[in-house]
């Protein structure tokens, strides 16, 4: 499991809208300018990995994720369920 969406299902501390205006919105990111010493940068190396082990997948797993707000209360709650399944390695 991973913990990258941390901030993704944080709740935001009061209920927010938000209307985006198709044709009129836009999304503006930084560019870095090119400077002349970018021709003397080195490539970056193709990536390394190795052969994956055999396994053999004796149950497959789950994984659920369910948000609820409590219309009085405004509390929000986070469900998230994992399970990872079974793996064995081949036999001999």
């Amino acid at each position: 499991m991973s913990s990258a969406y941390w901030p993704i299902i944080w709740p935001s501390p009061e209920p927010v809208k938000l209307t985006i205006f198709t044709g009129a919105s836009q999304l503006l990111l930084p560019v870095r300018q090119p400077q002349s010493e970018d021709s003397r940068l080195k490539s970056l190396p193709e990536p390394a990995s190795c052969t994956p082990s055999p396994l053999t997948i004796v149950r497959g797993g789950r994984l659920e994720r369910s948000v609820s707000i409590d219309q009085i209360t405004g509390r929000v709650n986070h469900r998230l369920y994992v399970d990872g399944g079974t793996f064995v390695p081949p036999e001999k």
